[in-house]
């Protein structure tokens, strides 16, 4: 089996084996010690996204829920058009506060919909999807690809399937530039930038493939507490399902060997 087809969500369902993203209590002195990026008013988790927008871009930021992101990234200057799209009209009402003068000044659009849909795929350059998973996030992608919307750089903050994302970028003609974890209250989370022109373009192996080659030169307590958390959640289901061949189950065993492999690296460093 294809180990790009395997991803958190799929062996969670499979196992019925829930994964905790929340910083293991032993790295939480370590994770703590770690300065949290800033950008305006926005929470660690936030700022990783913004600091990943290019200078002077034109956003699209689907799923855009209270509409802080897009907010900030025009009062810091950093963004000089963003337009805030989600499907649920209740949400959207917090990105149309967050932005109304913006959208006054022409600077800013509130759209209520689905994705790219109905969007001008020459309007944007930079693409932000955070928070909608990563089989939502593919789905909202290949949606858009098919007509015709491929902005420069494509920022992603998704829990889980993390692999099947790098992977299907990938083979979409992106190339990873950045992989940056951040710790917000209890829980981490990762950004993965990808960009039309440069980047990694090809995975070297299990390792890179689930833990990310940015993240292995990078290091660090962050990415301790990740493997950590993937390597316990992991543990349960390689133990549950030791009498199984079949694909899924072979899949998680070779994550669970890739992750181990990481931290055995990293201790050694």
């Amino acid at each position: 089996m294809d180990i790009s087809s395997i991803d958190a969500a799929a062996l969670a369902r499979r196992y019925n084996i829930a994964m905790s993203w929340q910083i293991p209590p032993e790295w939480a002195a370590a994770v703590s010690a770690v300065e949290a990026p800033r950008f305006g008013a926005l929470t660690p988790r936030l700022a990783v996204l913004a600091h990943a927008v290019p200078l002077g871009a034109r956003v699209v930021d689907i799923g855009a829920d209270h509409g802080q992101l897009g907010a900030a990234l025009l009062a810091e200057e950093r963004a000089r058009f963003v337009c805030a799209v989600d499907l649920s009209p209740a949400t959207l009402e917090g990105s149309r506060a967050a932005l109304a003068a913006d959208v006054l000044r022409g600077r800013a659009e509130v759209r209520l919909g689905d994705g790219f849909a109905g969007l001008d795929p020459r309007a944007f350059d930079c693409a932000v999807l955070a928070g909608l998973g990563a089989r939502n996030t593919l789905a909202i992608l290949e949606r858009g690809w098919a007509a015709a919307h491929t902005p420069e750089r494509v920022v992603i903050q998704a829990l889980g399937g993390e692999q099947r994302l790098r992977s299907a970028l990938l083979a979409a003609g992106y190339g990873l530039a950045d992989e940056q974890l951040v710790a917000d209250g209890r829980r981490v989370f990762l950004t993965l930038t990808f960009v039309r022109e440069g980047g990694v373009r090809a995975l070297a192996g299990d390792v890179e493939s689930f833990v990310g080659p940015h993240l292995l030169r990078r290091g660090g307590p962050l990415l301790g507490a990740w493997l950590a958390v993937q390597a316990a959640w992991l543990g349960e289901q390689v133990a549950s399902v030791r009498h199984l061949d079949d694909g899924v189950a072979q899949a998680a065993r070779r994550r669970l060997a890739a992750i181990e492999a990481a931290i055995d690296a990293a201790r050694g460093a």
